[in-house]
């Protein structure tokens, strides 16, 4: 009768599931270098800004050229390992531009068709089926004569629920092996803490750690701050910046409602831009500044924070 192979213990099942994974990341890791596409799309927003004109660019950046204005470049799991050695492009960029000379089309095109090869080979997805950055450039139809550009502010928004536990309002980062760093983070959390007390503020200090430092979190007790506050929950608002929305006006077919992204005109393509100037915040618009609902905390926060009194 032949013998049963050995059962594997759930531990040990696992154990071995981590390995497949730790095995499966290294090797797509490995097969994925982001470098050569990185490289193109600086070359490729380097030929933009020196063979174009620029009709329209947010308010915020000075050049298409991100390795000069570095506005918008925030880190993520695809550029960080290369945001310290090569510039690598924000994520979003607005403008509409308009190229120089028929040659500047035919180098753009060729440009614009290498950059999508080397995303779709790096993300390694068909070429038909990857969804490109919203940053890629974007070459507009020859028969649209009228771009209108609205623009607003934006914000992420996030609830706090009591039932979700204490939020973290600020950190401060320390080398363990470093007393003096450990000391400037404590005086400085101990400070924050104590204008939180002083304030009346249920909050406390918790000891944690990322992959390259520890940290002190000052924690907010989101519960107890709403039963003083009789509010069902919390709302947090981050600015995140401008948002950008677009009318393009077609001769001969209905407008389109798009996101502004970088439009690139063709060569003597003639069309009229107008920006539209953005609306005052109405008075009774839920979030204005000093708005009664708003958590006034005596510390900085990243955003603002409101309490709220109809269940979501």
């Amino acid at each position: 009768m032949p013998r049963r192979a050995p059962c594997l213990g759930v531990q040990n099942r696992r154990i071995l599931l981590s390995y497949i994974l730790i095995v499966y990341y290294l090797i797509y890791m490995k097969s994925t270098d982001w470098k050569p596409f990185y490289e193109h799309s600086l070359l490729l927003f380097q030929f933009l800004e020196q063979h174009s004109d620029k009709l329209f660019l947010e308010n915020e950046r000075t050049t298409l050229d991100y390795a000069e204005d570095g506005y918008g470049v925030y880190s993520t799991a695809q550029n960080s390992g290369y945001a310290k050695k090569l510039p690598v492009a924000p994520r979003f960029m607005h403008a509409v531009c308009r190229l120089h000379t028929a040659e500047d089309l035919h180098e753009f095109e060729a440009l614009l068709q290498r950059y999508q090869s080397l995303y779709a080979q790096t993300m390694q997805q068909d070429l038909n089926e990857v969804r490109f950055p919203f940053i890629m450039p974007r070459l507009l139809d020859a028969d649209i004569y009228q771009i209108n550009i609205n623009s607003s502010k934006a914000f992420s928004s996030r609830a706090l629920h009591p039932k979700d536990g204490p939020v973290c309002l600020q950190n401060w980062s320390y080398d363990a092996d470093d007393y003096s760093s450990f000391e400037w983070a404590f005086e400085n959390a101990d400070a924050a803490l104590a204008a939180m007390h002083a304030a009346g503020f249920p909050a406390s200090l918790r000891e944690a750690e990322n992959r390259r430092h520890s940290l002190l979190c000052l924690d907010l007790d989101v519960a107890t701050l709403c039963r003083q506050l009789s509010c069902a929950y919390l709302q947090h608002r981050i600015p995140t910046g401008t948002q950008y929305k677009v009318q393009l006006l077609y001769r001969n077919q209905d407008t389109v409602r798009d996101s502004l992204g970088v439009f690139v005109l063709r060569p003597e393509q003639s069309l009229d831009l107008y920006h539209a100037i953005p609306r005052k915040t109405r008075k009774d618009a839920l979030y204005v500044d000093q708005h009664p609902d708003e958590v006034v905390l005596p510390i900085d926060v990243t955003g603002n924070y409101y309490q709220k009194h109809k269940q979501r």
